[in-house]
């Protein structure tokens, strides 16, 4: 059991580097539940820094459902609805990682930078930055492994989901 855990921790690392794609990881309806909680929990800590409690919940179950749609819908338009389990499971699981590995700098920032002046912004927006067009790859990678498609569509699809999952938060939650 400790190996199986270890094996798949390893996958989603190599996920993060680009070095394995869903077809990686088990076809397990048991992972895709343990990556959907994952993955909200990750998103209501980030959004606890800027929202209270409540609306970090919902901002975080909207994200995640949102994402969990328009992967499977897209799945289910190209007939590769059996891939499913696995390719929420690798977004899930990775996107989750990456915002764990990112929560210290994202803290930081939303913490102590509107306190100081303006100049000492430059290193914690650029790590945001980074972490954001990380982000980006990672999804385009698994969805070009999953989906099969060229990259070109698969950012396409990456940077059409960001833009809707910031415009939900915007028009829900800054009337």
């Amino acid at each position: 059991m400790t190996k199986l855990l270890l094996d798949i921790l390893r996958i989603f690392m190599d996920l993060l580097v680009f070095r394995a794609g869903p077809q990686d990881l088990p076809k397990s309806h048991f992972l895709l539940k343990i990556t959907t909680i994952f993955y909200y929990l990750a998103g209501v800590f980030i959004a606890l820094l800027d929202f209270p409690f409540s609306d970090a919940g919902l901002i975080s179950f909207l994200d995640t459902v949102l994402l969990m749609g328009m992967i499977s819908l897209a799945l289910w338009v190209r007939d590769l609805t059996n891939r499913i389990p696995q390719t929420l499971s690798a977004t899930l699981g990775s996107l989750g990682l990456l915002t764990c590995f990112s929560f210290p700098v994202i803290a930081w920032y939303a913490t102590f930078i509107p306190i100081v002046e303006s100049e000492n912004n430059f290193f914690p927006s650029f790590v945001i930055l980074i972490w954001l067009a990380w982000s980006l790859a990672i999804l385009t990678h698994i969805l070009r492994n999953a989906l099969d498609i060229n990259q070109f569509i698969a950012a396409t699809f990456s940077i059409i989901y960001l833009i809707s999952s910031f415009s939900l938060t915007v028009i829900l939650f800054f009337p």
